[in-house]
């Protein structure tokens, strides 16, 4: 079971000790809990309810998975058994009626509650915007690029080895490995996951054969170097288009 989860990311390498920049845009409107320090922060008039002892949660599908690998899997049925055996950073408490948060009405918002992390994440986008200019974060963002996040220290695998900075990024590397290519590596280089630096990370070193709309030969391409127009061709550096 360690081998399998160790490929996971647990789902979200971008979430480090270290700062790693997003390249999600503002924030939405998501509720944070407090972030002192101290107990698990949660938002003020939430009952979250822990339990002790052993417990074995039964179910039935219709279809068994087929690929438990959070980096290969493409179904929805391969992926169900995954929300029951990865944790992620944060765990969402949708607010409805069997879940209130005081002040607010049902369905407006959710709780976000630290569970492989150990608190809420600062955002140091200006700090990063500063002194890693490399991450190309915008000269008018202030906020919602990059964030520390301080992860869980009792995380452990089964065997007592700590899950630390170390896994997470071994995970994301592997997930975006160019020569893995992984079905799931689209999840961080395009769309809101995307992390800075990780399309060209995960098309490094990748070519594809492809007919030069100039001359009609076909030739190899660096996939790094060719650029998406929005209607979704590809053409060269000097806008040559290829198909």
């Amino acid at each position: 079971m360690r081998n399998l989860k160790s490929i996971v990311a647990l789902l979200l390498a971008l979430a480090m000790a270290f700062s790693l920049v997003a390249c999600n845009k503002e924030p939405d409107e998501t509720t944070l809990g407090d972030t002192t320090t101290g107990e698990t922060p949660v938002e003020p008039g939430v009952q979250v309810e822990t339990f002790e002892g052993d417990f074995t949660w039964k179910d039935s599908v219709s279809t068994l998975a087929t690929n438990w690998n959070p980096h290969t899997y493409e179904t929805a049925d391969d992926r169900y058994p995954l929300d029951y055996i990865v944790s992620g950073l944060y765990s969402f408490i949708f607010n409805d009626e069997l879940n209130p948060v005081e002040g607010k009405d049902p369905y407006s918002g959710y709780v976000v509650v630290p569970e492989m992390a150990a608190k809420l994440p600062v955002d140091v986008t200006e700090d990063i915007k500063a002194n890693y200019p490399q991450f190309n974060i915008p000269a008018d963002a202030t906020s919602g690029y990059a964030y520390v996040i301080d992860l869980n220290p009792d995380a452990k695998w089964q065997d007592g080895t700590p899950i630390n900075a170390d896994t997470y990024v071994y995970s994301m590397q592997k997930l975006l490995d160019s020569k893995l290519i992984n079905y799931r590596a689209t999840d961080y280089v395009d769309g809101d996951l995307a992390i800075a630096g990780g399309k060209a990370y995960s098309l490094s070193g990748r070519t594809v054969k492809a007919i030069n709309s100039n001359d009609g030969e076909t030739s190899t391409y660096a996939w790094a170097s060719l650029v998406k127009a929005a209607d979704g061709t590809y053409t060269t550096a000097d806008g040559t288009k290829i198909y």
